[in-house]
């Protein structure tokens, strides 16, 4: 028979995760439930008594749905932080070729640049869980707010002047800007640019000094990461001084840099899907 006790319980402990997950949960539960019940009565106890005593001993629900939402996320992130990491490198390749073109930025802007959104999320979550890890909140806040604040005055100027801003164009520097709305945008955007660099810079330098290894893999993608950061900081230095050269040299370095640390977070992303819980 049925325990309407249990069976609520059950479905407030499988409450957020989809229908297969949540049916191989329900039956691994129910069988736990079952033998313990069986052990209560063996020693003594009622049928009731038992049931009452096998339900106290699966714990408490709302914490078993968050500790098995949790362990059913992590495998699903990693996956996709690590699909994010290795697409990256010819995406941007396939990308490039329409950037010139104002309906390619509507599109190039934002498949570059979220991954690297996700990528950063991902790998500060992977690091707070580990023992040897850290808090990265403000570092990742730091290199989101610096590339929507980089990437928006992209689009917008986009939208009003159909070219490139000069914070992205190797044709025009700075003092050229042709209106005050002009120089917002490429404000803006430099601000945005300088905040993701030192973002970078500064996690990649945290993380580069973490006792956690992470396979032997944190250390080259701290490395790379701080490169990619410096190359976004060399740009801004570029564009304000005027140095075309420089600019181009600069984003070289940080797209290279930037490519070959989400390789490798890829990698580490794989690794630590195989270590997560599996639930099904």
């Amino acid at each position: 028979m049925s325990d309407p006790a249990f069976e609520r319980w059950l479905r407030r402990a499988v409450r957020g995760l989809d229908a297969p997950t949540a049916a191989a949960v329900r039956a691994e539960l129910t069988d736990h439930y079952a033998a313990a019940i069986a052990d209560g009565q063996q020693a003594g106890l009622s049928r009731e008594a038992a049931g009452q005593a096998a339900l106290h001993a699966l714990g408490d629900s709302a914490t078993i749905a968050a500790g098995f939402r949790q362990a059913h996320g992590a495998r699903r992130r990693y996956l996709l932080a690590a699909v994010a990491g290795m697409l990256y490198p010819p995406l941007y390749l396939l990308l490039m070729q329409f950037h010139a073109r104002s309906a390619g930025l509507m599109v190039f802007n934002p498949a570059l640049f979220l991954p690297l959104i996700y990528i950063v999320y991902a790998a500060r979550v992977l690091l707070a869980e580990r023992p040897h890890g850290a808090n990265l909140v403000r570092y990742e806040q730091l290199i989101h707010t610096g590339i929507v604040a980089m990437c928006v005055p992209r689009l917008v100027g986009w939208l009003l002047y159909h070219q490139p801003i000069i914070a992205e164009a190797y044709t025009r520097t700075l003092g050229e800007a042709r209106s005050l709305n002009e120089f917002l945008l490429n404000g803006m955007a430099l601000i945005g640019l300088l905040l993701a660099g030192a973002g970078c810079v500064a996690l990649g330098e945290r993380t580069l000094h973490l006792r956690e290894g992470l396979y032997g893999l944190l250390k080259p993608a701290s490395g790379l990461l701080m490169l990619a950061g410096g190359g976004l900081l060399l740009y801004c230095l570029g564009t304000f001084s005027g140095s075309l050269p420089l600019r181009e040299s600069a984003e070289a370095l940080a797209v290279l840099a930037c490519m070959s640390a989400g390789v490798l977070w890829a990698l580490i992303f794989l690794r630590a899907r195989d270590e997560a819980p599996r639930l099904a």
